[in-house]
């Protein structure tokens, strides 16, 4: 059997002895302060510097095979999570690096965020077309690498940034879609639609003619409070809508407001009562809106016109048809307009009689119209042909007989 000597008293013992049986010394102890230490020597890794490294870097390496001095190192990734803010994945790695308990980790990563906490954040790296790489058999290079921990990467070659996240990317495209919609949005609404509205409202919106001077109004109240202005004979107006045949509201000059709508026509009955008048001064002595109504109808019903018959279809466009009417000053004692009260006496309108005259021969025509009470509705009585000249100087009633004097 094997025996060894104690170091203390020189006795020989048995080696598998612990202690020496004459002076109690451990041999245990001596075993433990003699044996010999053993250090694993870290990983070494290195970066990758060629495209074939670039293929087959692994991500999910250890963190301790990329950095091989761990006691000296100063971290640099776990020194970018620091700067991050990622304090937790900067601790884990931290203690795979250093095989510190977490603890220490921790106080040094705290001590070091303290220290650091000034130092700038990294800017996110241009893009890199990671599409353009060959597949690299399962390992995934720097660059997706880079991305999936938040860091960018640095071409070895070219020395700049060659990543950028596609959420990134994704971001700033959703933002530049979000403020076009919303800036279109705004545009439509602030701008198009309070400028569109009212003109196409006003395009499609029909127009007629005044066929004596009209008050505007601001309301529908025949009041000297609700006046606006004069609109003259023969303008035109855009008419939104008839109120109870008896108002419009409308659109003259730019101004909106209220009309008496019946004294509104349309654009060819327009254009037929200004060709009746021949010369200004009829225009003046036919001044009412029932003389004019009567005349209106007159040419309507027997399909004359005046001087201008643009409006009227071809085949009655006849010189036959031609009629004006032609006054003297409003002043004159006598004229080719009178305005007797003969029909019915007690009626609040008198009775209207005008010579109308052929424009291209010596013809002319009397014509005497009565008015309804209530409608100013204007009905013909009595028409005669007058002498080539002269005029009415005055019309007398016998029972159903009416007799007309005109002047030499």
């Amino acid at each position: 059997m094997r025996k060894k000597e104690c170091p203390s008293c020189g006795k020989t013992v048995l080696e598998v002895s612990k202690n020496c049986k004459y002076c109690g010394h451990s041999f245990e102890q001596l075993q433990m302060f003699e044996q010999p230490q053993t250090y694993e020597q870290p990983q070494t890794y290195e970066q990758p510097q060629t495209y074939e490294q670039l293929q087959t870097y692994d991500r999910y390496a250890p963190v301790n095979a990329l950095r091989p001095s761990a006691q000296n190192d100063n971290f640099p990734e776990v020194m970018e999570e620091i700067r991050q803010g990622r304090k937790l994945t900067a601790t884990k790695m931290l203690k795979d690096a250093t095989g510190w308990d977490l603890i220490t980790c921790k106080e040094w990563v705290d001590n070091h965020d303290n220290n650091n906490a000034a130092l700038p954040r990294r800017e996110s790296p241009a893009h890199i077309d990671s599409a353009a790489l060959p597949s690299s058999g399962g390992k995934r290079h720097s660059a997706e690498y880079a991305a999936s921990a938040g860091t960018g990467y640095t071409s070895p070659t070219t020395g700049t940034s060659g990543y950028v996240s596609p959420t990134g990317t994704y971001i700033r495209a959703a933002i530049w879609i979000l403020f076009i919609l919303g800036g279109g949005t705004f545009a439509y609404f602030q701008w198009f639609v309070p400028w569109y509205v009212p003109y196409k409202a006003d395009k499609d919106a029909p127009r007629y003619y005044n066929m004596v001077n009209l008050v505007l109004r601001t309301e529908m109240i025949k009041e000297p409070f609700t006046q606006i202005t004069i609109i003259p004979y023969g303008s035109e107006m855009i008419v939104y809508e008839f109120i109870n045949n008896e108002w419009a509201d409308v659109k003259w000059n730019n101004t909106k407001g209220f009309v008496s709508s019946p004294y509104l026509t349309g654009k060819d009955d327009f254009i037929l009562l200004s060709g009746i008048f021949g010369n200004e001064e009829s225009r003046d002595c036919v001044d009412m809106y029932r003389y004019r109504l009567a005349l209106l109808n007159y040419y309507k019903e027997r399909r004359l016109y005046g001087k201008d018959f643009s409006h009227v279809p071809e085949k009655f466009a006849t010189h036959e048809k031609n009629w004006q009417v032609f006054t003297n000053e409003k002043s004159a004692k006598t004229n080719s307009v009178f305005f007797p009260k003969l029909y019915d006496r007690n009626s609040k309108y008198t009775d209207f009689a005008v010579i109308i005259s052929h424009t291209d021969s010596n013809k002319r025509r009397l014509l005497l119209f009565t008015f309804d009470s209530e409608t100013e509705a204007p009905t013909l009585i009595y028409e005669e042909n007058a002498p080539t000249t002269g005029y009415i100087q005055n019309i007398t009633l016998s029972g159903t007989t009416y007799k007309v004097t005109y002047t030499n």
